[in-house]
């Protein structure tokens, strides 16, 4: 018998070539050895699920509750009053990080990403804006080779739509993005909290599991805040206070497993947290955040099932997600040429733009109800400057 332990997670897909699901591996590795695979997480994937009611994978025990720990606050950020900049803490988890430190009790502050994290709110009644068909929120692309002008882009389904509209729920023209990261919040901390110590574990600053142990050390001999993305989550034990910042951008990844790996982190940091948790958020709507806040996650398994069926995502459906990245006029001219070569079988074709240290990438999500052979030939030909990630 073979154990995959978080099963759900992200990291089990290689982010440099070859671009490999290790699960993939793991499972055509047991076949080999005609043995059963144990798959656990705080929350299975939907492709187990579907597999369990297909019959296809034999019945396992799994929560469908989450128990009882420390007190659960989620707080709107929506409710805030209309400012010229956003900070990325509010004034009442300023004052409960505040009151923390004064009783010498230490903080974990979860972030969805180092750098920024874009979003699309509302400026004057502060309402995230959401996809209409998958509930991820929208990003701001735009224009470039294959848009004229700015649209809201949906990074998790494709859903475009103009960015000439008003707020759904206030008719207010005040559309503005929002973004931050780790190592803004970890500064805008040192500055507020400046007797205090502010230690940031992230991709930037621990690329070895030797830097991580040694700051998750620093930390623990002198506690004050941790500042931290997923990266930080193996090193962290319990811990009075965890708050979570910043991850509505996180629901908005090309990826059809985020709500679930979210959830999955969520519920790490709330069994870690001793005294109390946090979530700010603008979208506490979100089922992910309405699962953790009710316990009942049988009833998101229900609805992220809906919706990943309805979209046709895995596993349900085939997703392919190509990648180019280089100096921005090389990338949009291939992406162009890409438009083109992938048209008669591929009618939506709209890339995320994202920028990094290695230039600036576009990304682009296709759903297919199946990779038909001459749609896989083209993708076999395109040249090493591009990456092609299939999930189904």
């Amino acid at each position: 018998m073979l154990y995959l332990d978080s099963s759900s997670s992200a990291h089990y897909s290689r982010e440099v070539r070859p671009l490999v699901d290790m699960r993939q591996c793991f499972e055509a590795y047991a076949a080999a050895l005609d043995v059963p695979i144990v798959y656990a997480d705080t929350v299975l994937d939907i492709a187990q699920h579907k597999a369990l009611a297909d019959g296809t994978m034999a019945d396992v025990l799994m929560r469908t509750r989450l128990t009882p720990t420390a007190p659960l606050s989620i707080v709107d950020r929506r409710a805030e009053k209309v400012r010229a900049q956003v900070s990325p803490v509010s004034t009442p988890t300023l004052v409960h990080i505040q009151e923390s430190l004064a009783a010498q009790e230490s903080l974990f502050v979860l972030c969805g990403r180092r750098g920024l994290s874009s979003g699309i709110i509302c400026g004057d009644c502060k309402v995230a804006l959401t996809c209409t068909h998958c509930e991820a929120p929208l990003i701001l692309i735009g224009p470039n080779a294959t848009l004229k002008a700015p649209h809201f882009f949906c990074r998790r389904c494709g859903t475009r739509r103009s960015s000439e509209e008003r707020c759904a729920l206030c008719t207010s023209w005040k559309l503005e993005a929002v973004g931050t990261g780790s190592d803004h919040i970890a500064q805008t901390l040192q500055k507020l909290f400046p007797k205090s110590t502010v230690t940031r574990i992230d991709g930037d600053t621990a690329k070895t599991d030797s830097q991580a142990t040694a700051l998750m050390q620093s930390f623990v001999e002198k506690p004050g805040i941790l500042v931290g993305t997923e990266r930080a989550l193996p090193y962290v034990g319990s811990i009075p206070h965890s708050i979570v910042l910043s991850y509505d951008a996180a629901l908005s990844v090309p990826e059809a497993s985020v709500g679930v790996q979210l959830l999955n982190v969520l519920i790490e940091v709330r069994e870690r947290s001793t005294k109390s948790m946090r979530i700010e958020t603008r979208i506490p709507e979100h089922p992910a955040i309405k699962a953790l806040t009710s316990r009942d996650l049988g009833a998101y398994i229900e609805s992220e099932s809906a919706t990943r069926k309805s979209l046709g995502f895995p596993p349900y459906g085939t997703t392919i997600e190509i990648t180019r990245t280089g100096k921005r006029d090389e990338v949009q001219r291939d992406m162009a040429k890409l438009s083109t070569l992938l048209a008669p079988q591929v009618l939506h074709f709209t890339p995320v733009w994202v920028h990094g240290i290695r230039g600036t990438s576009a990304i682009i999500l296709l759903s297919q109800t199946s990779v038909l052979p001459e749609l896989l030939g083209k993708l076999r030909a395109l040249p090493p400057s591009f990456s092609v990630r299939v999930e189904h």
